[in-house]
C-alpha cells in the first residue's frame, strides 16, 4: 500500500515508518502545503494544516491509498504556551480522520518570541545553537530531557489516525454486507 506523507520532514517520515512498520506499505514524502500559518497558533489551525496536507496527497497520485498531514503548532491555555501536534489521514473514498496528540507547556520566553512572530523550530534552533532541530528530537526532546522527541509523538497520532481509519473501513463493509 502506498501512503502519501504530507512532508519531507525527516522526524515525520519516520514517524509514519515506526507506526507502522508492521504494516506493508511503502512511504512517499509530497511537499504538501498546508494552507495555515507557518507557526500554526491554536488547535483549530494546526488540525486544518494536517487535513489540508493529507488531502493534498491523495490528490497527487491515484495509487496513494490514504495521505498522511501531520502539523505541528502551539496553543494557548489558562497556563501558557503549548506545544499541539495534530494529524490526518484522507484516503480515495473521500474519508477523513483526525487525531491529536500529548501537549508540553513551553518555556515562557518561547511564548514571547511567538507573539513576536518567530516560529518555533527558529526558538528552539536559538536554544540549542543547533540547526534543523525540528528534523530529528524537535522542541519535544528538548523538553523532555531526550525522553520524548518529535517523531513519537507524531507515530502516536498516526496510529490512532490509522485505527480509526481501518475502523471506520470495517464497519462500511459490515454495513454493505447487509449487517
Amino acid at each position: 500500500m502506498l501512503i502519501g506523507v504530507g512532508s519531507t520532514n525527516n522526524a515525520k517520515l519516520k514517524a509514519v515508518e515506526d507506526a507502522l512498520q508492521e504494516c506493508k506499505i511503502k512511504i512517499q514524502g509530497i511537499n504538501a502545503p498546508s494552507q495555515v500559518r507557518d507557526q500554526p497558533l491554536t488547535d483549530e489551525e494546526t488540525k486544518e494544516g494536517a487535513v489540508n496536507r493529507a488531502i493534498y496527497c491523495i490528490k497527487q497520485n491515484k495509487d496513494i491509498v490514504i495521505g498522511i498531514g501531520l502539523e505541528g503548532g502551539v496553543t494557548k491555555m489558562e497556563d501558557g504556551l503549548f506545544l499541539c501536534n495534530w494529524g490526518a489521514l484522507a484516503d480515495q473514498e473521500g474519508r477523513i480522520v483526525t487525531a491529536s496528540g500529548a501537549r508540553i507547556l513551553l518555556p515562557e520566553n518561547a511564548e514571547e518570541d511567538i507573539e513576536a512572530g518567530l516560529e518555533l523550530k527558529d526558538i528552539i534552533e536559538k536554544i540549542t545553537g543547533r540547526k534543523n532541530v525540528h528534523q530529528s528530537e524537535g522542541a519535544a526532546g528538548l523538553l523532555t530531557a531526550g525522553f520524548v522527541h518529535r517523531n513519537e509523538l507524531f507515530s502516536h497520532v498516526i496510529r490512532l489516525l490509522y485505527g480509526q481509519w481501518l475502523y471506520q473501513k470495517a464497519e462500511l463493509e459490515g454495513d454493505q454486507r447487509g449487517r
